[in-house]
């Protein structure tokens, strides 16, 4: 920055890169002050400031730097402080409470005289190379046997989404789905951040958790609601239809997101509310009109299918399901059983391309989060019910790539496979800190926008989505059964909820929305002292609602598995086994009928089938405690069977198998964080512990019997 004489022109400024900075001396003319805006560590040449010469820096950052890492700074510098770090009051969240990143959040000025060296500290200062807690200084950091201070969180999230710095600014990120962090995967790199989390805080039921759950599981909730808070920018064009087939349905598609259809496009199609990338599928604008035939019409003989795919699970293989994982067949199958009024589209977001082993991949950056109260603020719980945005502060627990199954050049790979992510089979890669802070700095204080304040009410979604009532009424449902605190609300969102669905214009929308309130009546029907608890009458009721909302929509997969779970609570195993496999067959991917079924064929004593539903869960979800507890209980009785048969060398090595995997499954189960929850006891109304001493008593003989032999 240059001054012009007292009463002459204005200051000049003038902007350069690191490598153009030679021209200032070249040009015999000296600033009066520079500026570096966040300087990269690993990117700032000495020559650039010995260019400028010795005049006073500001150093603008993307957090704050510690007060130790200042002093240092300006002991290396040689000049002092002209000014302490403070907040710049022109970067995009300068007046925004709880946030720790921003691009040129933070500014200093130090003497003339900084060498490079002095910046590249500050710099590095402000972004380690592993920040664990990022930005919380009052919590003890340690590893090992350290302590660490454990924290009250509100909400444990994730968000997914696509980054490429360089994109304009404003395009760097755009958030794809968010998330609940308890029921999450966090593969490879991401395994640290859940050991931080569960670590170093602890989720408490406060007020108002219905909106974190909701806003979270709902992809067309959460963008709306992001383009509301000020963050439109940082999420994908989208646009919303109805679940049914309608003329020319492609190309009001193409132009709701502003592409030219003579153009060559790719479009992302998304249920509104799953997670993991089911039913997510990227479509070329030449197929699209195809695709979404498929997807919106389930197959004629949709009952013959499912009895016949029925009979042939009951009679080969427990886990049979006639498919391929990741294939467009599960696909089709996730959008037949969803039982949303909706769907989205969208336009397709890329990312930096990551290298690895030669190849590149377009990888999808998972970035974890917790949401508390901000220090400072009132510990009371708030009197309105809710958390304001400004009451709300979250601390970044980090991120990694999660990279897709085939490269991006891959001419054999299908669109799916080169840009959705499967990090458990695919893999991940580190991101570095520099990266994550940008990304932080480009999502601001947009968590606490989008989960603070109340939850939406129902004249809010009724105004918001008065073209698609369908949806206002899933959405209303969904936020009634979020929190059973308290039941007249509960009932009275329900309730209004059916009466919006009334009003829904395609009969398909229509059944859908009633099909997602009736499983709702019957889940509160059983819900308000635990399932474990419910009285037959409770479960009595709860089935009609079940088996109307079944009659709504023969497809709701949902519904199947509750009518399967009725079934089994009145001991009709055969017909809880024939529910189950009907929604597992429509959602292959859905954990409940797994672990379920497994309970079911160990009660019906078919220990093979237990067995092979128990290892076909545990390939989709490798930490699911429960079918590994089926999968010990049903090795240690196929044991005992083969030694009641009589002895046999043959015998004798299939009884020593069944035993090392009743040891390692059982072992496997009694260390879950499940085993150690204590849940109400279905009689005398106490507290047991789901790990009973007649199970720690089978895992101490497989543990004995397995080690003899």
């Amino acid at each position: 920055c240059e001054a012009g004489a007292a009463e002459g022109p204005p200051p000049v400024v003038r902007t350069m890169t690191y490598e153009e900075m030679h021209s200032l001396s070249s040009a015999g003319r000296t600033p009066d002050i520079a500026a570096v805006f966040m300087p990269d560590p690993t990117a700032l040449p000495e020559r650039a400031l010995q260019a400028v010469g010795p005049v006073p820096i500001a150093a603008f950052l993307r957090t704050q730097p510690t007060e130790s890492a200042v002093q240092e700074v300006v002991r290396r510098a040689g000049g002092g402080l002209l000014h302490a770090p403070a907040r710049c009051p022109f970067c995009s969240t300068a007046g925004a409470a709880g946030v720790r990143f921003a691009d040129n959040g933070w500014v200093l000025v130090l003497r003339g005289g900084a060498s490079a060296k002095a910046l590249r500290l500050l710099a590095k200062a402000a972004a380690p190379d592993e920040a664990p807690g990022h930005g919380s200084p009052a919590e003890s950091l340690g590893d090992g046997d350290a302590a660490t201070t454990v924290k009250s969180a509100l909400f444990w999230g994730i968000i997914d989404l696509k980054y490429d710095p360089s994109r304009p600014v404003l395009e760097r990120i755009k958030v794809l789905e968010t998330g609940d962090g308890r029921i999450s995967k966090f593969s490879h790199d991401g395994a640290e951040i859940e050991r931080r989390a569960k670590e170093r805080y602890r989720v408490k039921a406060g007020s108002g958790p219905q909106k974190y759950t909701v806003v979270s599981t709902d992809k067309r909730l959460t963008h709306d609601l992001m383009e509301e808070v000020g963050y439109g920018h940082i999420v994908p064009k989208q646009v919303c239809f109805a679940r049914k087939p309608a003329q020319n349905l492609a190309e009001d598609i193409l132009e709701g997101l502003e592409l030219n259809p003579a153009g060559d496009h790719t479009i992302v199609l998304k249920l509104c509310n799953r997670s993991r990338g089911a039913g997510v599928l990227m479509v070329a604008s030449k197929d699209l009109a195809d695709v979404l035939s498929d997807l919106l019409r389930p197959r004629a003989d949709l009952e013959e299918w499912l009895a016949e795919s029925c009979r042939r699970m009951s009679s080969a293989s427990a886990a049979e399901l006639g498919l391929e994982r990741s294939t467009m067949e599960e696909q089709l199958r996730h959008w037949w059983g969803n039982e949303a009024p909706c769907f989205v589209a969208e336009r397709l977001c890329t990312s930096v391309p990551i290298s690895r082993e030669g190849q590149e991949f377009d990888g999808t950056m998972r970035v974890s989060f917790i949401l508390r109260q901000r220090e400072g603020s009132s510990h009371q719980e708030p009197a309105a019910g809710f958390f304001s945005p400004d009451e709300l502060e979250v601390d970044w627990l980090g991120g990694y790539w999660k990279l897709p199954r085939s490269d991006v050049a891959s001419a054999s790979a299908d669109l799916r496979e080169r840009f959705v992510s499967a990090a458990r089979s695919s893999g991940t890669a580190r991101v570095p800190e520099r990266q994550l802070q940008e990304v932080y700095a480009a999502l601001g204080d947009s968590m606490q926008r989008l989960f603070g304040g109340p939850v939406p009410s129902a004249e809010d979604l009724e105004q918001k989505y008065q073209a698609q009532p369908e949806l206002a009424a899933f959405l209303l449902a969904r936020l009634g059964m979020s929190s059973m605190k308290d039941l007249d609300k509960v009932r009275e969102r329900l309730d209004r909820a059916e009466a919006f669905a009334e009003g829904a214009p395609n009969d398909y929308g229509r059944r859908c929305a009633k099909s997602f309130i009736s499983r709702a009546r019957g889940i509160f029907a059983i819900r308000p002292g635990g399932a474990r608890s419910a009285s037959t009458d409770q479960w009595a009721i709860a089935e009609e609602h079940f088996s109307h909302a079944v009659r709504l929509l023969p497809t709701n997969a949902n519904a199947l598995f509750w009518m399967g779970m009725a079934a089994m609570e009145f001991g009709r195993l055969t017909e809880a086994a024939d529910m189950m496999n009907r929604s597992l067959l429509l959602d292959p991917d859905f954990k409940g009928p797994y672990v379920n079924l497994g309970v079911i064929y160990l009660r019906m004593g078919e220990l093979d089938r237990t067995i092979e539903i128990s290892n076909a869960c545990l390939s989709r979800y490798p930490s699911s405690p429960q079918s590994s507890y089926h999968l010990g209980v049903a090795s240690y009785q196929q044991a005992a069977r083969c030694y009641a048969d009589g002895e046999s060398s043959e015998k004798e090595q299939l009884i020593g198998i069944a035993l090392e995997v009743a040891r390692e499954a059982l072992q496997t189960a009694r260390e879950s964080e499940e085993a150690q929850k204590r849940a109400p006891a279905r009689i005398g109304g106490r507290e047991e512990s789901p790990w009973l001493p007649e199970d720690e008593r089978m895992l101490e003989e497989a543990e004995a019997l397995a080690g003899s032999r």
